[in-house]
C-alpha cells in the first residue's frame, strides 16, 4: 500500500537534519519513551487548539477511515502497525 506524504510535511522532512533514525526527538535529541511522546503530543495538540487528541486516537481514526475505504485487514495492519488481525477487527 502506498500512502502519499503531504507536500508540506515532505518539505519539512527534506530540510530536517537526519542525525539518527528518529524524526521526533526530545529536547535532548533522544528518542521519546512511550509515555513521554504521549505527553509531548497532547501538549502540541493543545497548543494547536485540538483538545482531546492523542496518538492512540489518531491511530484509531486512521484504522476506521481505512476500513471505511474498503481496505483489507492486512492493509490496515500495514499502516497502523497492529500486530494481530483481531486488533484490527
Amino acid at each position: 500500500m502506498w500512502i502519499q506524504i503531504h507536500p508540506a510535511l515532505e518539505r519539512v522532512r527534506d530540510h530536517t537534519p537526519r542525525n539518527n533514525l528518529t524524526f521526533l526527538t526530545t529536547e535532548y535529541g533522544a528518542p521519546f519513551k512511550v509515555a513521554g511522546f504521549g505527553n509531548w503530543f497532547r501538549d502540541r495538540a493543545r497548543e494547536a487548539g485540538l483538545n482531546g487528541c492523542t496518538p492512540h486516537g489518531l491511530r484509531k481514526a486512521m484504522a476506521r477511515r481505512l476500513a471505511e475505504a474498503s481496505n483489507s485487514t492486512q492493509e490496515i495492519q500495514a499502516v497502523t502497525g497492529h500486530t494481530t488481525r483481531s486488533e484490527v477487527e
